[in-house]
């Protein structure tokens, strides 16, 4: 298995909030999600996805975690029994 670029950015963003001693590989990742802020999206953007980049890009915009279920969907985590 071979990790995305996108792989990549969403450990940075994670790890970058939190505190503590983080590893290379972890320092690795935030410096590519701190680098990526201004350039990423650049070609979707170019191509008229402004507002798909915008939308898609969003952190932190909802409070739900989605948890994948017994009939393998994804479901917010409140609603599992």
């Amino acid at each position: 298995m071979r990790p995305s670029i996108e792989d990549y950015l969403g450990a940075g963003l994670i790890a970058s909030k939190l505190t503590g001693k983080w590893s290379s590989e972890a320092e690795v990742c935030i410096g590519a999600f701190r680098q990526s802020a201004e350039g990423s999206g650049r070609e979707l953007r170019l191509r008229g996805y402004a507002d798909d980049v915008a939308f898609s890009s969003r952190i932190d915009a909802v409070d739900t975690v989605p948890v994948l279920d017994a009939q393998a969907r994804f479901v917010p985590a409140d609603e599992l029994q």
